[in-house]
């Protein structure tokens, strides 16, 4: 469902992860290219194998983006100060 991606460099390192509630496949082969440095266990799949939406896999659980971004926040709520 989602994707996470990993900058390290020297003193520096950034984590991102993105939770997709609805794209347009055909896009994302076209702009988000392949990395140059991948794990064994990506075995050279593109986005496409493995990244779907939120939406497409449960539409009654995320009817729209903002339900997505309120049941992250309550999730954190449980555990954080948010």
């Amino acid at each position: 469902v989602g994707g996470n991606a990993q900058y390290t460099q020297r003193d520096r390192w950034l984590h991102h992860t993105s939770f997709p509630w609805q794209f347009d496949p055909n896009l994302m082969a076209r702009y988000l290219c392949l990395p140059s440095r991948r794990p064994d266990y990506r075995q050279d799949r593109d986005h496409s194998a493995f990244l779907k939406s939120l939406y497409n896999l449960a539409p009654e659980v995320f009817p729209r983006p903002q339900v997505v971004g309120d049941r992250v926040v309550a999730a954190l709520a449980r555990n954080y100060d948010v």
